[in-house]
């Protein structure tokens, strides 16, 4: 409820992939879901990317983001107007309908105390506000595979996955042939080198496979798999004609893909939840290491629920007044916001 005016600015001061800000006026010529195409004043066109992209994974962990836009064909702007924007970060502002906005937090009622929980700059927090600061992350898995192995039961895109299931069952084949039936193959899912689980239950996100060779080497089933995964390559880099063929350049963790295998690469949406020792920030300036999430409620005297608590002393060792301007601020508004709400439903 309470911002600053640097949320405005923000959008102004990122690369151009978590916002785009027109640099003069102009015109959009064509709006894709993959891309915005603006022409400026000057004669000047350039598109920029529409759509969900990834940060690079480190450690096996990317983060999905997309972006929008809410521009269409035809439609003018304004210098300083924004184009294109991260969803995750970014929204429009409510408040006119047009400026661009950061982000900034999650507004949890908080109280300021010293007990164990707030020593040395420590906090706590509820099971309930805890599930507020849940992340999605995508964790990036790799398996490779030669080309005489069949592949069966590949995962699909938005295929929900717990610990437990196999992301898919590879078996060595004789001239392409299987070597299993179906009764078999249930029995190969204990083997681990064959039927690779994932460590985290999530959301399949994507798959893609990249392979170095000629198709016309692979099982069927593995071509097949082949054949879907170039399609969905070419559509999600909005590029015709492009595949997963690779060279000897291509590497997996510093190894080179060998000659005549493939990776497949599975890409699953996990919610990582908010938990003991993950970092916040209170009122912008805080930083604070959380020592528990707490298991039980906690209320005010007069029964207003409490989501977090912080140290006073520390605030005061900061020598900053941005807890007492957002918490009494933000407190003010909710009781406005509330009287305003009955007194407009009693004049109705």
């Amino acid at each position: 409820m309470v911002r600053t005016d640097y949320v405005y600015v923000l959008p102004y001061r990122v690369p151009d992939q978590f916002a785009y800000m027109a640099e003069e006026d102009g015109k959009v010529i064509s709006v894709s879901n993959k891309y915005i195409k603006i022409r400026y004043k000057s004669g000047t066109e350039l598109s920029k990317a529409l759509g969900k992209w990834y940060s690079r994974p480190e450690g096996g962990i990317a983060y999905l983001h997309k972006t929008i836009t809410n521009l269409s064909k035809g439609q003018s702007f304004k210098k300083g107007d924004p184009i294109c924007w991260d969803e995750m970060f970014f929204e429009i502002d409510w408040l006119d309908g047009k400026s661009l906005v950061y982000k900034q937090g999650t507004t949890l009622t908080t109280a300021l105390l010293e007990d164990p929980h707030t020593h040395e700059d420590s906090s706590a927090i509820t099971k309930d506000a805890a599930a507020k600061l849940a992340t999605n992350t995508i964790h990036a898995h790799s398996y490779v595979v030669s080309f005489t192995q069949n592949v069966h039961n590949l995962v699909k895109p938005g295929d929900k996955i717990t610990v437990k299931q196999p992301f898919f069952i590879a078996e060595e084949t004789i001239s392409g042939a299987s070597l299993f039936d179906k009764e078999t193959l249930e029995s190969i899912k204990r083997l681990s080198n064959l039927a690779p689980t994932p460590k985290f239950s999530g959301t399949v996100d994507r798959v893609e496979i990249f392979y170095r060779g000629d198709k016309k080497d692979m099982t069927d089933s593995l071509r097949k798999l082949v054949e879907e995964s170039d399609k969905q390559i070419a559509i999600s880099r909005g590029k015709k004609g492009l595949t997963g063929k690779v060279d000897g350049t291509y590497s997996i963790q510093g190894k080179v893909l060998p000659e005549n295998h493939a990776e497949i690469k599975i890409y699953l949406s996990v919610v990582e939840q908010f938990g003991s020792g993950d970092k916040t920030v209170f009122s912008n300036q805080m930083k604070s290491i959380t020592s528990e999430v707490l298991p039980y409620k906690i209320k005010t005297k007069d029964g207003l629920p409490v989501d977090a608590v912080f140290s006073y002393r520390s605030v005061m060792a900061r020598i900053v007044r941005s807890s007492d301007i957002i918490g009494t601020t933000t407190t003010l508004l909710k009781v406005i916001k509330r009287k305003a709400i009955q007194i407009y439903r009693n004049n109705k």
